[in-house]
């Protein structure tokens, strides 16, 4: 099996997939204007987000977390060979999701099957293996242990606060991915490895609210750099954005 290398969070147009995988990127037509396609031995699934597909249909396709709740395509079933293909444990699955129908798709990721429903369309939670992919955000220290051990074994039991990537997309593509107190952007300073890289930091940590809740992506998130965000997190109650921007010496405002 081959394993194709996309970037999680990175945004993708149908040429470019076309390109990662071996395919003419100017190509028209073809499986990949399908919701999910097979080539070469992996699958590739293009989901949309709150929008209906091609077909007119919406099937609500959600993320619940870090799981992704998705439908097939319209009249498929559990038993359909296509969609036993892509539940198999062994299948090289790679997830693509937009919210927009002129937007291109953001990669989530290596997508495992985590519950099935035999339902019309079929109906699939997905799960995403990262283990070997660095997301395009790291959680901050909201929970930290100060101390340090050696040479012995111990147990650290700790609360996890998820968090909803579709979320974190919105608040960059409407504020931009540029850290709101250094002002850095990753891909001026470092090329197209740094493009679109950034942190995005909870105005009210999710540790403090304690419940699910719904957020709106432009009040209670904003983009930082992860030495800004590492600051900011130095105190609880985390500094805000104008007390980090206080603190900055001038040659970084």
């Amino acid at each position: 099996m081959q394993i194709h290398t996309f970037t999680i969070g990175k945004k993708y147009t149908r040429r470019d997939i076309r390109g990662v995988i071996g395919l003419d990127p100017d190509g028209r037509g073809g499986k990949i204007d399908t919701g999910y396609f097979n080539h070469g031995g992996a699958h590739i699934i293009l989901s949309n987000i709150g929008i209906p597909g091609r077909t007119g249909h919406d099937y609500q396709n959600r993320f619940d977390g870090d799981f992704l709740i998705w439908s097939g395509r319209t009249g498929s079933s559990l038993s359909n060979p296509s969609v036993q293909k892509i539940i198999n444990p062994d299948s090289e699955v790679h997830l693509f999701y937009r919210e927009s129908d002129h937007d291109p798709f953001t990669y989530a990721g290596l997508a495992k099957v985590e519950k099935t429903e035999d339902v019309v369309p079929v109906r699939i939670t997905w799960r995403f293996d990262r283990s070997d992919i660095l997301p395009i955000e790291s959680s901050p220290q909201e929970i930290t242990d100060p101390n340090y051990y050696e040479g012995g074994v111990r147990t650290v039991t700790v609360n996890r606060y998820e968090r909803d990537p579709s979320a974190r997309d919105a608040c960059v593509k409407h504020y931009g991915p540029k850290c709101k107190c250094c002002e850095i952007d990753f891909k001026i300073a470092y090329g197209e490895v740094g493009d679109g890289y950034i942190h995005v930091h909870h105005l009210t940590p999710i540790s403090e609210i304690g419940r699910s809740y719904k957020i709106d992506p432009i009040k209670d998130l904003i983009p930082v750099c992860p030495n800004c965000h590492a600051i900011i997190h130095r105190r609880k109650p985390p500094y805000s954005i104008d007390e980090m921007k206080q603190k900055m010496s001038p040659t970084r405002r």
